[in-house]
């Protein structure tokens, strides 16, 4: 059992407690039972966060060559929506003052959100000898998000202080089942042994999007909010459904050539069907939307060991993503293609007393990407994006009571291609160019542990192509804990300098950023037996 309580400088920050139990019940049966419960606020006026989470696994053996697997989990959030804050105000002067990083720009009286998440996942590995493992699967899982929500978008040309806002309010419900078959073992060939995946895979999703919009939401002042008595009016928005079935098979090889080289190498053939409505009358869902995509993807790779702890690393992988195309159509009338990825790596890696790892080429592109599908009575997919970079990682040990870790990764993304000919060359959301982390950790004795680390983010821009960018920060972390028998005391402080920084608005928003945590303290104490 754990508990956990934090401070936001003066503020309660959060409470919680965790629970878990596990043990044997009998010689072929084992479970777990983990619950926690947190009542939290935040360093956000007006908002809270409770969360209440409980899970059961259960670990069944009845022969030697079967045992079955069960988890499952309830999830449940339930807060306020944040919209964030204005770019004029926190990146950019308004010309008055700072918008304080705590204020809530939506409706305390009418901005509540909860998300309610059921997961049952159930598996068994069928040993048939040989070391040939078959494993049928089966998940289901369910999200129910009813919100109202206002938007923040922008501030008025003629008064900085005061941001634009709209709003919503709705209900998202969605249903998740997939089922795999998985047959995996080994085969030599002559000198070569090829470790093997293959495997059958059906998808089976229903979603449901509901919104209706408020029909006015006055400005608010961001510096001397006055919050709203009366919910606005509301007017009918859409009825969003999707059914979705798909299918796939994939393939995978892993090739032992020597000790000392490897190759891999996997493909996996998808085909998905897709019934979707969009209806802005509220009595009728309108003609259905078909939609058959069929995808082919990649994945190769190889791993040289050099010796000495050191090795050599190479892949590439391709992708597809159908989120945000579902539903469009281009000028001819078909079905807008989905977006597509690929991705190539190349690095070293070294292991022992230190380890370390690098990648001084990676680079991955995409077809489209939210933000940039022209929706009009006809779409088009006009969007490329290219990222290109070097990445290193490693640990070290240069006492036996002290660990050293640290990473920096250097990224460079561009927009390659777009409809807007001024977009060409122009930075990706939310892409730095660089970012490291140092951390280290020491055994004190006698039970102590004392730790700490500095992470780095460099500038970012806040949306694609815009000339706007975050400022670069440091964040800095130390922690203290001690063990004494059965119990275990930690204590934090995170963002111990208390830098004000500000994070991108989902995957890129000209509008609107997020403030970052401040200092926050936290304690936790937790009990074995």
């Amino acid at each position: 059992m754990a508990g956990d309580y934090r401070r936001h400088l003066r503020q309660l920050q959060a409470a919680a407690v965790h629970a878990r139990s596990r043990g044997p019940v009998s010689d072929t049966l084992s479970i777990r039972l983990t619950g926690e419960v947190e009542r939290s606020g935040t360093f956000v006026d007006f908002q809270d966060i409770d969360r209440d989470n409980i899970a059961l696994t259960l670990r069944w053996q009845p022969a030697e060559w079967a045992v079955g697997h069960l988890v499952t989990e309830y999830v449940e959030r339930r807060t306020r929506s944040n919209p964030g804050l204005p770019v004029v105000g926190t990146v950019v002067s308004n010309g008055v003052a700072d918008i304080p990083r705590s204020r809530f720009l939506a409706e305390p009286g009418f901005s509540d959100l909860s998300a309610s998440s059921p997961l049952v996942q159930a598996w068994v590995d069928f040993s048939l000898g040989g070391g040939w493992t078959l494993t049928p699967r089966l998940q289901y899982s369910q999200l129910k998000t009813p919100f109202t929500e206002i938007r923040v978008r922008g501030v008025e040309a003629d008064d900085p202080t005061q941001v634009r806002r709209t709003g919503r309010i709705g209900a998202e419900d969605d249903d998740y089942i997939i089922a795999q078959l998985d047959l995996a073992g080994s085969v030599k060939t002559g000198p070569l042994t090829h470790r093997l995946l293959a495997g059958f895979e059906f998808d089976r999703e229903r979603s449901t999007f509901l919104q209706s919009n408020f029909v006015s939401v006055p400005s608010i002042n961001a510096l001397n909010p006055v919050y709203l008595t009366a919910r606005p009016e509301t007017a009918f928005g859409f009825d969003f459904r999707q059914a979705l079935n798909g299918y796939a098979v994939y393939f995978q090889d892993r090739i032992e050539i020597t000790d000392a080289i490897e190759l891999l190498g996997g493909v996996r053939q998808s085909w998905l069907n897709n019934d979707g409505y969009f209806s802005t009358d509220p009595t009728d869902l309108g003609p259905v939307d078909e939609a058959n995509i069929t995808s082919t993807t990649w994945q190769i790779g190889a791993t040289w060991k050099l010796g000495h702890g050191f090795s050599l690393y190479t892949g590439y992988n391709t992708g597809f993503d159908v989120e945000n195309v579902f539903g469009l159509r281009t000028v001819s009338g078909n079905p807008l293609p989905p977006e597509t990825s690929n991705q190539v790596e190349l690095g070293c890696a070294m292991a022992g007393k230190t380890c370390a790892s690098a990648s001084p080429a990676s680079r991955s592109a995409a077809r489209m990407w939210p933000g940039m599908i022209s929706i009009t009575p006809a779409s088009r997919a006009i969007g490329d994006l290219r990222v290109r970079g070097v990445e290193i990682e490693g640990d070290w040990r240069p006492l036996e009571a002290l660990t050293l870790s640290g990473g920096y990764a250097y990224l460079r993304g561009q927009i390659t291609g777009s409809a807007d000919a001024a977009e060409i060359g122009g930075r990706i959301a939310d892409v730095p160019r660089s970012t490291g982390t140092v951390r280290a950790t020491a055994d004190l004795g006698h039970g102590l542990e004392l730790r700490g680390g500095v992470s780095y983010v460099g500038s970012r821009a806040v949306a694609n192509a815009s000339a706007v960018s975050l400022d670069d920060y440091a964040v800095a972390d130390i922690g203290l804990g001690y063990r004494w028998r059965r119990v275990r005391l930690d204590l934090s402080i995170n963002n111990l300098a208390n830098a004000r920084f500000f994070t991108v608005a989902n995957q890129g928003n000209a509008n609107v950023v997020y403030p970052g945590d401040p200092r926050t303290v936290s304690g936790r104490i937790a009990v074995t037996w």
